[in-house]
């Protein structure tokens, strides 16, 4: 990459930097017009007019905006065929996707579909309908002297602008004319877009700008069809996936192209020349209007350049007469950067709000449910059991459902539905119900109060192991106790043989109803009839 200072300096006239032109030493430089309005060179040129080189090539030339790297950058491409547009490498090189931006305003996306600095050259293939397409120019036909036009999108406004001037000379490079030195007052933006002659074709590609002889005018370098278009057709041909380059700089132009060197005479170091003393204390001391007017005027590869390049030793990277925009560009960076901080910090504040009310929300909810639970509700017990922080009081609550039943872990209401089964049960065995009974000594925590009752069969049968058989058993001794008493001695044996030991009715049918005395049994036996 060349660098300020040396012997040769290229300019990049893309949109991938800042870049500002010294203003030419000449009084006579050409001069931009509009497509409204048209110089006396129109009237004397060969071919199309200015104006009429706008109005028939014009929508044939678009702005791209190419957003990548950590910037946004424009240049200018023209239109090669229906679909592609010519553009340089540097302009598209952030951005493998830039947009199209046609004279009347219209956007279209486009695709990189390849591009190098060797040479400066890229090709964009748009999603959509483009104008019509401008050709080459055979580069052996052109002359020195020869008039042609720039269409394009310089800087600082970005409007479509024309710009003629005339071929100066030739580069050439192994007997090939690689490139044309221009007159003609190009800005950054124009790089990418068509040279015309009059005749309307595309003499070249705007690519660079020089210092010319004795380093006081700016040459633009415009890149010819013999050096692009083999390269274009295989972009073309062989479309390729590009990716973003965010190292990609200035390409260094080949050591043999001479184009000049800063004059001898020119002042150099600070304190030959008292007026760039004054600008070089004022930008010094930070006034950046100071450094850009310096970098303007002071003789190209001096220290008082150098010293505006850095504006005053304030940045790393060459500034090129924009440190005023550098610093407006680093306010709004700086702007955008605490608006954004702001944002954020409202959005959190307003999320910490929604945070602290759903909180609170969330407090009221759980104290209204543990009330409820408390007060007997089981629905409410087990819905704070959903919300509840695992080891509050209020997941406590819920827990045991109210203190009511310790040993629920939740389903406080199939705990109470069980609970009102139960003591159903217990009043219905203590009324007589036996399968009542048998269901409570089942359903009832071991050794519990309702237990117990079961277990007794109600208080009917002590000791039982079964209610409903108890119950059968007692039905048919009282059957043996009636029959025996009515005389059936068979009866009162069965009475003494199954009635418990000692009861009243086996020492009824041992007696054989009251007949006898310890008959053990025998009644049939010995008094039977």
């Amino acid at each position: 990459m060349l660098t300020v200072g040396a012997l040769v300096a290229a300019l990049v006239l893309g949109g991938g930097a800042f870049w500002l032109l010294k203003p030419e030493s000449s009084d006579t430089a050409p001069t931009a017009v509009t497509p409204e309005g048209t110089t006396a060179a129109d009237n004397e040129s060969v071919g199309l007019s200015n104006s009429e080189l706008a109005d028939a090539y014009g929508d044939s030339v678009y702005q791209l905006e190419a957003d990548g790297c950590g910037g946004v950058s424009t240049g200018t491409a023209w239109v090669l065929d229906d679909q592609h547009l010519v553009t340089n490498w540097h302009v598209v090189a952030s951005d493998p996707t830039p947009e199209i931006l046609s004279r009347d305003g219209q956007r279209i996306q486009g695709e990189v579909i390849g591009g190098g600095f060797d040479p400066d050259v890229a090709v964009v293939r748009a999603d959509g309908k483009l104008s019509d397409p401008v050709g080459w120019s055979a580069t052996g036909s052109l002359t020195e002297g020869q008039d042609v036009v720039a269409l394009g999108y310089p800087a600082p406004a970005g409007d479509f602008t024309v710009t003629p001037g005339s071929v100066l000379s030739f580069q050439m490079d192994g007997g090939r004319r690689e490139a044309i030195r221009m007159d003609g007052l190009i800005d950054k933006g124009n790089s990418g877009g068509p040279a015309l002659t009059r005749d309307g074709e595309v003499a070249g590609v705007v690519t660079e700008a020089v210092v010319g002889g004795g380093g006081l005018q700016i040459v633009p370098i415009v890149y010819t069809a013999e050096a692009l278009e083999s390269a274009v057709s295989k972009m073309i041909a062989d479309p390729q996936s590009v990716e973003a380059d965010c190292t990609a700089g200035i390409e260094e132009l080949p050591d043999d192209w001479e184009v000049g060197v800063p004059s001898e005479s020119s002042a150099q170091n600070y304190g030959d020349d008292a007026a760039l003393d004054a600008l070089y204390d004022a930008c010094e001391s930070g006034d950046l209007a100071a450094c850009d007017e310096l970098f303007l005027v002071s003789p190209f590869g001096s220290d008082y350049e150098t010293f505006a390049l850095s504006c005053g030793d304030s940045r790393s990277d060459p500034a090129y007469g924009t440190c005023g925009l550098q610093e407006e560009f680093d306010d709004e960076v700086d702007a955008e950067a605490a608006e954004a901080q702001a944002q954020a910090d409202a959005e959190a504040a307003e999320a910490q709000a929604q945070a602290d009310a759903e909180a609170a929300e969330s407090d009221a909810e759980v104290a209204g449910l543990v009330e409820g639970c408390d007060g007997g509700s089981m629905s409410d017990c087990d819905e704070l059991g959903l919300i509840a922080d695992f080891g509050t009081d209020a997941y406590d609550s819920f827990e045991t459902c109210g203190g009511r039943y310790p040993d629920a872990y939740g389903d406080c209401v199939d705990r109470e539905a069980e609970a009102t089964s139960l003591e159903q049960l217990v009043e219905e065995c203590q009324s007589g119900n036996m399968q009542a009974c048998d269901d409570v000594s089942l359903e009832a925590p071991y050794d519990s109060e309702q237990y117990e009752i079961g277990e007794s069969c109600g208080g009917f049968y002590e000791n039982s192991f079964g209610c409903t058989e108890a119950e059968e058993e007692s039905t048919e001794l009282q059957g043996y106790y009636d029959d025996c008493a009515d005389g059936d001695m068979a009866a009162c044996d069965n009475a003494w043989i199954y009635a418990p030991s000692g009861s009243d009715i086996a020492d009824f049918g041992e007696s054989c109803g009251g007949r006898y005395e310890d008959t053990s049994g025998l009644c049939e036996f010995e008094y039977g009839n």
